[in-house]
């Protein structure tokens, strides 16, 4: 088996976007039809048309089953989408192919696994990467961190707590994300961040979307609507990670990319 170029470690750490593997190395493929797929495939993936990014990855791996870049790149589209069981078996296949020309494939396996729950399964990929011995300090510390964090969570699974969540409902919970939320010691106010698209016309993957603080309030334990706190906090920017004084007069938060920063993200107060 070949023993290719470390030069693939790097790309443990940027997306495909940034690469142009035709430029790092020879495609190891001697189908001139699944390189061209290829290449249109990695166009798509730099403009973030995923559909088509897809479309032709398959159609590059349709022409050369063992064409090992392509499998490479079809793992970092769906990670990007999420869709970690196919980014999963993409990766398994580089592995299939070649073990040593992408060690890092252990990693991203793992991890992912990590992400899906699959805790036992996850530790066994992250120790194969760490036998690897493969040269890249923080990424070896990231795969130890990880099995720390299955070990725990694998005793947290058997020996669980008991707990009742309750879903605070649709006046807090929308199609969009919301997350960290911060209380007044009094439980009458409730800050969130919510992640939604700029343009308020209806969610998909490809809109731009900022982050956005809302507010309710309670009323016997009843929470009113969450509305939008409004400017000047809120941005076209992103407003974030809150946290709220016990007196409620006083919000931490830090916003990111605005014209009066020091550095890309900021803290502020209000």
């Amino acid at each position: 088996m070949k023993k290719y170029n470390l030069r693939y470690l790097v790309l443990s750490f940027m997306l495909l976007i940034s690469i142009n593997y035709s430029a790092i190395a020879q495609l190891h493929s001697t189908s001139k039809k699944a390189i061209s797929h290829y290449n249109s495939a990695l166009s798509n993936y730099r403009l973030m048309d995923y559909e088509g990014a897809k479309r032709e990855v398959d159609a590059a791996i349709q022409r050369d089953s063992d064409f090992i870049e392509a499998y490479l790149l079809k793992s970092e589209i769906y990670t990007d989408l999420k869709n970690y069981p196919i980014a999963i078996e993409s990766y398994k296949n580089v592995i299939r192919i070649d073990d040593n020309f992408f060690p890092s494939s252990y990693y991203n396996i793992g991890r992912l696994m990590v992400l899906r729950g699959n805790y036992n399964e996850a530790k066994e990929y992250l120790r194969k990467f760490l036998n690897k011995n493969v040269s890249v300090k923080s990424l070896n510390q990231k795969a130890k961190r990880n099995i720390k964090i299955c070990e725990f969570a694998l005793n947290a699974i058997e020996n669980p707590v008991d707990f009742n969540p309750v879903n605070l409902g649709p006046m807090i919970n929308t199609q969009y994300d919301e997350y960290w939320p911060s209380i007044t010691a009094d439980n009458q106010t409730l800050v969130i961040t919510r992640l939604e698209p700029i343009a308020p016309q209806g969610y998909s993957s490809k809109e731009k979307k900022a982050e956005n603080f809302y507010v309710s309030t309670s009323d016997n334990g009843i929470w009113s609507e969450a509305t939008e706190l409004g400017p000047p906090i809120n941005t076209d920017r992103n407003e974030g990670a809150q946290s709220l004084s016990a007196d409620g007069h006083f919000m931490y938060y830090t916003s990111c990319n605005r014209p009066d920063g020091f550095g890309r993200c900021d803290i502020y107060v209000s």
